[in-house]
């Protein structure tokens, strides 16, 4: 039983083509997430942030 190398490299190929795109993805909505998080202005009340404040 022989191996055909073209489809194994081809297969090997877009694996590698699939994992670099999902990191790439990965990071962007990451700094998108970071973005989104440092731009929300709401301010937090002191009420609101303590759980017991008697």
């Amino acid at each position: 039983m022989e191996l055909n190398w073209i489809t194994v490299g081809g297969l090997l190929f877009i694996v590698a083509v699939v994992i670099f795109f999902l990191i790439k993805r990965n990071y962007q909505d990451e700094k998108e997430f970071e973005n989104f998080l440092n731009d929300n202005d709401l301010p937090v009340d002191k009420e609101e942030d303590e759980a017991n404040n008697y």
